[in-house]
C-alpha cells in the first residue's frame, strides 16, 4: 500500500503489487500510472516490469494493469489526458485510455498529437 496525493491535495491509498520505480498523473489528475520491477527481485534472471494505472473519483480503482518483459524507461501522458505513451526497451506502446486498447510502435515512433510537459516553477 502506497499513499499519494493528488491534485486536491486529499491523500488517496493506492495497493500495488510491484516496486515504485517511476510514475506520473495525468494532466487533468484523475489517472495515476506506476511501474517497476516485482516485489521479489531476483538479481540472477531477468525480470519483467509491471506497470498499473489508477483511476480517481468516485473512489480509486485499478483501471488497467500490463506486464512488460523488459525494462520501462517512461510512461507519459499526452497532454489531452487521453492516450498514455509507454517507452520500453523495445517498443512505443500507445494505450488509449477509455477503450484500453494499445498499440505497439517501434522504438522510434514519435506520436502525433501532444504530450504533457512539465511545467516547474
Amino acid at each position: 500500500m502506497i499513499s499519494v496525493v493528488g491534485k486536491n491535495g486529499n491523500p488517496v491509498s493506492v495497493k500495488i503489487n510491484h516496486q515504485v520505480e517511476g510514475g506520473k498523473f495525468s494532466p487533468d489528475g484523475k489517472y495515476l500510472v506506476l511501474y517497476g520491477q516485482p516485489l521479489k527481485v531476483e538479481p540472477r534472471n531477468a525480470q519483467v516490469t509491471f506497470l498499473t494505472l489508477y483511476a480517481f473519483g468516485g473512489g480509486t480503482k485499478k483501471g488497467f494493469a500490463r506486464t512488460y518483459g523488459a525494462g520501462i524507461y517512461s510512461a507519459d501522458f499526452s497532454a489531452d489526458g487521453k492516450y498514455l505513451v509507454v517507452s520500453s526497451v523495445s517498443a512505443i506502446d500507445v494505450l488509449d485510455i477509455a477503450s484500453k486498447n494499445f498499440e505497439a510502435h517501434d522504438p522510434t515512433y514519435v506520436p502525433s498529437f501532444s504530450m504533457d510537459a512539465c511545467n516547474k516553477h
